[in-house]
């Protein structure tokens, strides 16, 4: 097997292509783009890796792994009553969380990330809180 890049623009200098190749990997994806122009040796390469990661977090103090958030959505029938509730869609945001015992939804005010990206922001905002502090002493007030 040849170079990756070789492989796309082989044979397609006098074409013009664009599109989006997506390769499966062990810790995630790695998605690369490619425009070729026709009539030019200009090659366009770039390349996004996402990754399926987890964060440590807590659920009404049980310990589980977020995956990915998921947008809920579906309709709802209108009510057969008079002045009943109109149909329309119901629709709401919920964490996706691996527990030992299984997988379940969460609502996203009773989850609390646990993990060293969560650390940081801590860290950041206590930096910001002292600075604010220290503008607002230094004004006198």
């Amino acid at each position: 097997m040849g170079n990756f890049d070789d492989d796309i623009s082989k044979g397609l200098e006098e074409k013009t292509v664009s599109g989006v190749i997506l390769v499966g990997t062990s810790t995630g994806y790695i998605c690369r783009k490619v425009l070729i122009l026709k009539g030019e040796k200009l090659m366009a390469f770039s390349d996004i890796t996402v990754k399926q990661g987890r964060r440590l977090c807590e659920v009404n103090g049980k310990i589980g792994y977020f995956h990915c958030w998921e947008h809920y959505s579906r309709p709802v029938e209108p009510s057969p009553m008079i002045g009943g509730a109109p149909g329309g869609v119901i629709s709401f945001v919920r964490a996706i969380v691996e527990f030992p015992e299984g997988i379940g939804y969460v609502d996203p005010k009773d989850l609390k990330f646990r993990d060293e990206e969560n650390s940081s922001l801590k860290m950041i905002q206590a930096i910001e809180n002292k600075r604010k502090e220290k503008k607002k002493c230094s004004n006198g007030h």
